[in-house]
């Protein structure tokens, strides 16, 4: 893992006020369904994932995975940004030795993103 996206990390959190990071973290808490039903739509629409996530068991795991990670990263009182990397890392070699395709983890971030 990079130290420049740990610094870059550290950098962001203490340039956010702590009460944006309380209205983030609440958001993502108060809309947690909402962003695991679109997280789970999204493995299917993607053909290539779909395959891997057939099983609705396996999809609303892995949502549910994806969806507790954001909710540790945008915790207001987070401040050891190398462990998100780190578990960030841990999961994309998990997903790597099951076949899931290494930038279907960069397209479900972007997905964040645009949520």
């Amino acid at each position: 893992m990079s130290d420049r996206f740990v610094e870059d990390w550290r950098t962001l959190v203490s340039q956010t006020a702590p009460s944006t990071r309380q209205i983030i973290s609440d958001i993502v808490i108060q809309h947690e369904h909402d962003l695991r039903q679109r997280y789970g739509s999204y493995l299917l629409a993607d053909p290539e994932l779909a395959e891997l996530m057939h099983a609705e068991d396996i999809r609303h795991e892995f949502s549910g995975r994806f969806v507790e990670w954001v909710k540790r990263l945008v915790d207001p009182n987070a401040t050891a940004g190398d462990l998100f990397f780190t578990e960030q890392h841990q999961i994309g070699e998990l997903l790597a030795r099951i076949g899931f395709p290494p930038h279907a983890l960069a397209r479900s971030t972007r997905k964040l993103k645009l949520w």
